[in-house]
């Protein structure tokens, strides 16, 4: 492991000793970020290939490799999920202290949920971008941002029907987001696009 990685692990494994639930969300939610973007990395080179067989002219070849991008996502997705999922059980080694785990447990086990939406995002995003549209998820990713401090603060806190969820509320707030983005951005690309 790079020296740098190791500090930032290390970092925010010591994030434990700050405020319970702060730590909790924020330890466990930057490790959940670093195996989504493992997967995204991988996911990303899609939007190099449809670009090659846009610029080649090959509209169904394109549309090809989005499609296989959605199945490597999908096959990506199950191991990033279980990891983010068991996230508690692989980093209860380091000594945190056992309510940081039971929070963190409880956060990632909602948040897991969100990597599946999150990687095919990432696929139909390459794709936009590929046909030189990126103004789409410009949009959706600004709105989400709000959406997401909304609906988070929402279902922590509590909200009209909402009621408080705490750590959970959080990580369900972000899956839901994260499920809305991929659904708005399909919704674009099946209108706007021609995947024969």
């Amino acid at each position: 492991m790079p020296q740098r990685a190791r500090e930032r692990v290390l970092a925010r494994v010591k994030a434990g000793e700050l405020d319970v639930e702060l730590a909790a969300v924020g330890l466990f939610g930057d490790l959940s970020i670093e195996v989504l973007l493992f997967g995204m990395a991988i996911i990303s080179v899609v939007s190099v290939t449809v670009s090659q067989n846009l610029g080649e002219g090959n509209e169904a070849a394109a549309g090809n490799e989005v499609r296989q991008g959605l199945w490597l996502a999908t096959v990506l997705s199950i191991p990033g999920t279980a990891i983010c999922f068991f996230l508690p059980e692989i980093i209860s080694f380091t000594g945190q202290d056992a309510k940081v785990l039971r929070l963190g447990a409880e956060y990632t086990r909602a948040l897991a949920w969100c990597f599946l939406p999150s990687m095919w995002f990432i696929v139909f995003r390459g794709y936009v971008s590929a046909l030189a549209r990126p103004a789409s998820v410009m949009v959706i990713t600004v709105s989400a941002v709000f959406l997401n401090a909304a609906l988070t603060y929402a279902c922590v806190f509590g909200a009209g029907p909402i009621p408080a969820m705490g750590v959970t509320g959080s990580g369900i707030a972000t899956t839901i987001v994260c499920w809305i983005m991929f659904i708005a951005l399909a919704v674009h690309v099946l209108r706007v696009a021609d995947m024969a």
